[in-house]
C-alpha cells in the first residue's frame, strides 16, 4: 500500500515528540513493506493570524492525485489536507485555542480580544468539518480523546505506541539522583522539581536532561531556593547519555501540565524506574498508578514526599519493575499499531 504520513514540521528544532512519532510510524510502515512518504509543511508562530494561514496552506494541499492509497494525518492542521482516503491519528489539536485558551502561561490567546475569539471559533469549526472527512479517528492517548469529545463532540480511539529507541533502554543501578527529561518550557513545568527539592528531608540530587527558554530562570530559581548545589543542568544530551541517565536514576520526575501522551513515562518504565507525576499531568496519569509503579502527587510537597520515599532503593526497585510490567501490558508493538491503523483502510 502507498501511504502518505502528513504532519507539520518545526524548523531548526531538535527532537520533539511529534517528530519522533511521525518518524517512528514511517519506519514501521516501511518495515512492513508499504511504500511510505512523509508530507510536511513548516508550522510558524510569528503572529496569531499565522494559525489561519497555516490552516489555509494545508487545505490547499491536494493529495487526491498523488497516488497515495491512504493518508494518515497526525498534527494540526495536517487534518485539513485533501485526500480520497484519510485517517487521523491526532497527537493534539492547537491547544492554545482549546483547553489552554485564556491560560496566559500557556497561550497568547484570550477571550478579552475579539480577534482571538474569532480565530478560535474559526479553527474549531474547521477542525469539526475536516475531521468529519476521516474514515477513522485515532488519538495518541485517552487524554487527547477526552479533549476531542469535550470540545468537538467527536469520538477518537486511543492508540498508544512505543517511544523512540525503546529497544535500547535498559535497567541499571538505582543512583542518588532523580531525573528530569524534556524541554525547559512552561508547559513542562520543570520548576516544580526545584520546589520539591527545597522540601525534601534528604539532600537528593536532581539531573535535568534538556534545554529550553527557561534554563537561566531555573538556575536563578535553584539559587533562590538554596538547592543549586544539588541540581545538575546537563542541557541537551546525546542518546547514549540519556539512556545512561535513565539506567542510573533513582526515579524519574515527570509532571507536565495536561500532557498529550508523554514519552518520558514509557522510557522510564522501560528502564525499570518509577515515575513521580501529578494529578493534572494528563497522559502520564494514564500509566502511573499511585503507590504501585510510581506516585501521583497533587503539589510540590507531594512530589517531595515521593522523592523521600525512594530513599529506600527496594521500594524504587519494586515500583520500577511494576512500571516495566505496566508497559508490557499496555503498549502495543509498532506492527500491532500499524495493523490497527490500516484495518479496513
Amino acid at each position: 500500500m502507498k501511504v502518505a504520513v502528513a504532519t507539520t514540521q518545526d524548523l531548526f528544532v531538535r527532537g520533539g515528540g511529534a517528530t519522533s512519532h511521525a518518524e517512528g510510524l514511517v519506519r514501521a510502515l516501511s518495515s512492513l513493506g508499504h511504500e511510505v512518504e512523509m508530507v510536511q509543511l513548516p508550522f510558524g508562530w510569528s503572529s496569531k493570524v499565522e494559525v489561519l494561514r497555516q490552516a489555509y496552506q494545508w487545505r490547499l494541499l491536494d493529495l487526491r492525485d498523488s497516488g497515495a492509497h491512504l493518508v494518515v494525518t497526525l498534527k494540526f492542521p495536517a487534518f485539513y489536507v485533501r485526500a480520497d482516503r484519510k485517517i487521523a491519528w491526532i497527537l493534539h489539536q492547537h491547544r492554545p485555542l482549546y483547553d489552554n485558551f485564556d491560560l496566559p502561561e500557556y497561550s497568547a490567546f484570550s477571550s478579552r480580544h475579539a480577534e482571538d475569539v474569532a480565530i478560535r471559533d474559526a479553527v474549531r469549526g474547521w477542525d469539526n468539518r475536516y475531521l468529519a472527512e476521516m474514515r477513522r479517528i485515532f488519538t495518541n492517548s485517552r487524554t487527547v480523546a477526552d479533549r476531542l469529545r469535550r470540545y468537538n463532540a467527536l469520538e477518537g480511539e486511543p492508540l498508544y505506541h512505543p517511544p523512540p529507541g525503546a529497544e535500547r533502554l535498559h535497567p541499571g543501578e538505582f543512583g542518588d539522583y532523580v531525573l528530569w527529561v524534556g524541554r525547559l518550557e512552561a508547559n513542562k513545568r520543570p520548576g516544580l522539581l526545584l520546589q520539591a527539592l527545597a522540601r525534601t528531608r534528604r539532600p537528593v540530587r536532581a539531573v535535568y536532561a534538556g534545554d529550553g527558554a527557561l534554563r537561566e530562570e531555573l538556575r536563578a530559581e535553584a539559587r533562590r531556593l538554596g538547592v543549586e548545589p544539588r541540581v545538575d543542568f546537563r542541557g541537551f544530551v546525546s542518546e547514549e547519555e540519556r539512556i545512561a541517565l535513565y539506567a542510573g536514576a533513582r526515579a524519574v520526575v515527570y509532571a507536565p501540565f495536561s500532557e498529550d501522551f508523554g514519552y518520558v513515562t514509557l522510557e522510564a518504565f522501560l528502564a525499570e524506574k518509577p515515575v513521580i507525576t501529578t494529578l493534572d499531568a494528563g497522559g502520564p496519569v494514564e500509566f502511573v498508578r499511585d503507590g504501585v509503579n510510581g506516585f501521583v502527587a497533587k503539589d510540590p510537597a507531594g512530589v517531595a514526599a515521593a522523592i523521600d520515599a525512594y530513599a529506600d532503593p527496594a521500594l524504587a526497585r519494586e515500583h520500577g519493575r511494576a512500571g516495566r510490567q505496566a508497559y508490557g501490558d499496555t503498549i502495543p508493538s509498532w506492527p500491532q499499531v500499524c495493523a490497527r491503523l490500516l484495518e479496513g483502510a
